[in-house]
């Protein structure tokens, strides 16, 4: 059965989702996608093959950690993808980022910022220890954390879940 996209809308962060629903199963994926490669991680989505579960699109406004921990609060995924990284990344150092005030497109006023520690993936799916922002703000709470490069997102989603 070919994949189908069941829904899209924005939130207060101004970050578009789009759900795309595969056969019954357990898995529920998170990409995190920065605005830039939206348009291409959209195109490599409407060409997968067939594969169970459900996987949720966000594409970023800005790469901040409130809208990145709100997402995982609300979707509660059960593996996250952050497609921000030049390769295939598995672990990665801690990372600060300075606490600064920002207003989404929305106008909602927020603060990102904080500390997050290093991190290593669950998953068994190789990689290098590498840099990736996106991947760090997932992994402080979630374990199920992989980024890689838009280009890799195929490969990554056949290793995870497809049938």
């Amino acid at each position: 059965m070919k994949p189908v996209f069941s829904r899209s809308w924005t939130d207060a962060f101004s970050t578009a989702f789009i759900h795309l629903e595969g056969s019954t199963g357990q898995q529920t994926v998170l990409l995190l996608c920065p605005l830039e490669h939206g348009q291409s991680v959209l195109n490599i989505l409407e060409n997968l093959e067939a594969f169970k579960g459900r996987i949720t699109l966000a594409v970023l406004e800005q790469n901040h950690s409130t809208p990145i921990e709100a997402i995982l609060r609300f979707l509660e995924p059960k593996i996250v993808i952050s497609l921000d990284a030049d390769s295939l990344v598995s672990s990665g150092d801690a990372l600060s980022l300075g606490k600064q005030s920002f207003t989404s497109s929305s106008g909602l006023e927020y603060q990102h910022g904080g500390k997050f520690t290093a991190w290593h993936s669950s998953l068994s799916l190789g990689g290098s220890h590498g840099s990736s922002v996106i991947g760090a703000i997932a992994a402080s709470s979630l374990s199920a954390v992989v980024a890689c490069h838009p280009q890799q997102l195929q490969s990554v989603i056949q290793q995870i879940i497809t049938t």
